[in-house]
């Protein structure tokens, strides 16, 4: 049983869920109603309002064909009256009039259908069907020597004009209290008195108004289906191709070789004044290329003495005793050299490491020839023997 529940929520946790919302509308519905009404009636006269009030009543039927306009009919009257100025008497008579007349409704036409509205006031207007009748007091009035010139006897009818206003308020859906006043327009031959104009009789009437079933009706609409998502879900957001990352080709400098040549007078180990540029053009290479290598070459020229075999066997021995000098000072000034760091940090350190070590490996190869055998200092002195150069290639 747990696990069929787990399933079931489980399968509701993970499948969308479409719920339809339902919108209730009411409409109006064209139907039947009656009304019954009873009230006071006044004919205009030249007697006192109070002395020609009189009763009256009302029964109609009428249908609504939209929220607005309806057809009424129906009957109304039951009493006029009339007042003789001289010698002063009232005289009264019965009527009863049918009436047909449009009717309007002035809330639903400014405030739109609502079935339950409490106050909803109307016009109408329309025309009526007048027959009086038992006019037996203003007979007997005429007998007595009052000249009546429109008396009538027994029956007579009378076209009338009609309008009026009324309100009705809503008790529920089928009965609503109604208010209603209206003016009737007739011949002036209605009171039996000529006046030179028309008689008019108004009513003021109280009732109910009762409606012949329901007067809306109630449509539901569906709206469209709305897709529910998942609970406890979370949204998957759409993921994006990584970029692929450009990797900067690293640019190597090829170093371009170069050949320092530095010259030497004839017996001195001395730099030359002119030889120096060349110097500190190396210094400043190295200083900008730490990375290059250096190689340091001494050598003497044979070309510039004259050389025999002889001086060139001692010459041999004193410079391969003075070599072994040369080849641990050249070491370590190439060591020097080679040091990156130490000829990084300063040009000027770069530049006397060269200017100490040019005399050094110079001077070591002629002191230990001189000392060692006398008689090479004299081949010497007479061969005019040269350390002619040092070249340095990096």
């Amino acid at each position: 049983m747990k696990q069929t529940i787990l399933a079931a929520l489980l399968l509701a946790s993970t499948t969308s869920l479409f719920a339809q919302k339902e919108t209730e509308k009411i409409e109006f519905r064209p139907h039947w109603y009656m009304q019954v009404q009873g009230g006071i009636g006044h004919t205009i006269g030249e007697g006192k309002f109070s002395d020609l009030v009189s009763p009256a009543a009302a029964l109609s039927a009428g249908y609504r064909f939209t929220p607005v306009w309806g057809l009424r009919g129906g009957f109304s009257g039951w009493q006029g009256k009339g007042c003789w100025v001289n010698p002063r008497q009232e005289y009264k008579f019965n009527y009863a009039q049918l009436n047909a007349e449009a009717t309007f409704d002035i809330a639903n036409c400014l405030g739109g259908f609502n079935h339950k509205r409490f106050f909803n006031p109307y016009l109408f207007a329309g025309i009526g069907v007048n027959m009086a009748f038992n006019n037996d007091d203003a007979v007997a009035l005429n007998e007595a020597g009052n000249k009546l010139q429109y008396l009538w006897d027994d029956t007579k009818a009378f076209v009338a004009g009609r309008l009026g206003v009324g309100m009705d308020f809503r008790i529920c859906d089928a009965v609503a209290f109604n208010l209603e006043g209206n003016a009737n327009t007739l011949s002036d031959h209605f009171n039996s008195k000529k006046a030179g104009n028309a008689d008019w009789q108004f009513n003021i009437l109280a009732g109910v108004s009762i409606r012949f079933g329901k007067g809306y009706t109630r449509k539901t609409q569906k709206a469209a289906p709305t897709s529910i998502p998942p609970r406890n879900v979370p949204k998957e957001e759409p993921k994006e191709d990584p970029k692929p990352v450009v990797v900067p080709e690293k640019k190597t400098e090829k170093l371009q070789p170069i050949q320092v040549n530095v010259f030497f007078k004839i017996n001195s180990a001395v730099i030359r004044p002119e030889e120096a540029g060349k110097v500190d053009e190396l210094a400043a290479y190295l200083q900008k290329n730490p990375a290059a290598q250096v190689t340091l070459t001494g050598y003497a020229d044979v070309q510039t003495g004259i050389l025999t075999e002889f001086a060139g066997n001692h010459l041999a021995r004193g410079v391969g005793n003075g070599a072994q000098a040369f080849d641990e000072q050249s070491r370590d000034a190439g060591n020097q050299l080679h040091d990156g760091s130490h000829l990084d940090t300063q040009s000027k350190d770069a530049r006397n490491a060269v200017h100490q070590f040019l005399p050094v490996l110079a001077g070591q190869c002629a002191d230990a020839a001189s000392h060692q055998y006398a008689e090479e200092e004299r081949f010497a002195q007479d061969a005019e023997f040269l350390l002619h150069a040092l070249r340095v290639d990096i």
